[in-house]
């Protein structure tokens, strides 16, 4: 009896322990569901937090020309390492560009513009305006649209400032003024409805203008207000038209002294002219002239070399792409955009905000950090170096 007793006790602790398992097994099991529940949300918030595709579609010229160097592999570089989706579009002439931008529209959550003709692209920008698509004009602003948002490019008027200061150093104007003496200087410009040859006049005349009023400095051609002294061409065969025309009218009894040229490519043309009226470096009958140009390029760089060109400008585009790598961030971001200059650069349609970058003067003294910059390489500056001896 109490051998069965005992039994049923033991089958009842048992069926206790049992349950009791069971239950605990149960609870173990909620606390895990409970736990999977409490971190779903948390894969949902990183889920939310991707950021959408950010495409940044780059519109340009087919060929290199004065206002870009033709090589998009930094800039896209630049912004596919800053997470950026890139669509390129290179077109040869404006209205193929105009199309190209049309069909890009609904592509791109910004566009880079590199205008082959900055007047041309009114009607092909509408949609980025009324959609609200960033717009960055690259080293040449695009005019009449409210479409452009910044403007990335050189700091055009100290590029002139340096080229005045190069030309008041070297002819010594301080002194030829307390001397008494003269110089005579002409212009070559680009186009007078850009602002960067306006600008790059501003900072030229900032220094030279006391000069000009009391006749240190004197144009024999009477070309005196801005839009005389622009050629509306860049190309080297109308500056060298325009710089026989200037000596063959104008300089007949005396020598021109100073030519100050907005790009190296006018100065290609104008030293022709120069050749062909029989300047030379060893006449004291007509002297070679100071030139002054801009661009840093491989004529320019040679006539330096050889004493035929006393100044360029170096232009490293690497710092537009920077510039407009920045801007995007800040855009993609929700950020505030910060701008060096504000208030300067007028489209025609509106005002807009421009990120200026610095530029170098490059002279006989120098020339050699266009090595540094990797503008040129030590052996294409030793080349040059060897054909200008």
């Amino acid at each position: 009896m109490k051998q069965k007793l005992l039994a049923v006790i033991l089958a009842a602790v048992a069926a206790v322990s049992c349950i009791a398992c069971k239950d605990q097994s149960a609870a173990q099991e909620e606390t895990k569901t409970a736990s999977a529940d409490a971190e779903e949300p948390e894969e949902e918030s990183e889920s939310v937090d991707d950021a959408p595709e950010f495409t940044v579609g780059i519109s340009s010229p087919e060929q290199a020309g004065e206002y870009w160097s033709g090589d998009l592999d930094y800039l896209t570089g630049s912004l596919e390492e800053a997470g950026f989706s890139v669509v390129i579009q290179q077109a040869a002439d404006e209205k193929e560009q105009a199309k190209q931008l049309k069909d890009m529209a609904d592509q791109v959550s910004a566009v880079i513009l590199i205008p082959v003709d900055s007047w041309a692209l009114v009607d092909a920008l509408d949609f980025y305006d009324e959609n609200d698509i960033p717009v960055i004009s690259y080293n040449q602003l695009v005019r009449d649209t409210d479409a452009v948002d910044y403007y990335v490019g050189f700091d055009s008027r100290a590029a002139g400032k340096a080229v005045g200061e190069f030309i008041e150093a070297q002819k010594n104007l301080k002194g030829a003024k307390e001397a008494g003496e003269s110089y005579t200087m002409e212009f070559l410009l680009e186009d007078s409805g850009d602002l960067d040859s306006q600008f790059f006049y501003e900072g030229v005349r900032s220094v030279l203008e006391p000069y000009f009023e009391e006749g240190t400095l004197q144009s024999k051609s009477g070309r005196t207000q801005f839009t005389d002294l622009c050629l509306n061409a860049s190309d080297a065969q109308s500056a060298k038209a325009k710089t026989s025309e200037i000596l063959e009218q104008s300089y007949t009894e005396e020598p021109l002294d100073i030519l100050c040229a907005q790009t190296d490519q006018i100065l290609d043309g104008a030293v022709e002219a120069l050749q062909e009226e029989n300047y030379s470096l060893y006449t004291t009958d007509k002297l070679w002239p100071l030139l002054t140009g801009q661009d840093a390029s491989k004529s320019a760089i040679q006539r330096i070399l050889t004493g035929t060109q006393g100044i360029t400008v170096l232009k490293e585009y690497e710092l537009l792409d920077d510039s407009c790598t920045d801007i995007l961030e800040s855009i993609r971001d929700d950020k505030d955009v910060e701008v060096n200059t504000s208030g300067k650069y007028d489209n025609g349609s509106r005002i807009v905000p421009a990120q200026l970058s610095d530029v170098q003067e490059i002279d006989r003294d120098n020339y050699k950090i266009l090595a540094d910059t990797g503008v040129y390489t030590e052996e294409q500056l030793e080349s040059f170096s060897a054909e200008a001896e």
